[in-house]
């Protein structure tokens, strides 16, 4: 259902071209807190999922979205 106005108190996130606030992330055993090390000259693709574990649906966006990843790059 889409609705003209957000008018609950449910955040879903940052908005497009909004500054990614800072993380701290492990990748291949390096931490990290800025994303811009991860960036290229086209952008950053940056996909977080909570429930890949134990959501069905998630797993399959997942899916779908690794079976696209060469359209992404």
């Amino acid at each position: 259902m889409f609705v003209a106005s957000d008018t609950d108190e449910f955040n879903l996130g940052i908005k497009v071209d909004e500054a990614f606030p800072a993380i701290n992330a492990t990748y291949n055993t390096a931490i990290g807190s800025d994303l811009e090390q991860f960036s290229v000259s086209k952008g950053t693709v940056f996909v977080v999922s909570s429930s890949l574990v134990r959501c069905p649906l998630c797993m399959k966006q997942m899916a779908q979205f690794d079976d696209n990843l060469a359209a992404f790059k």
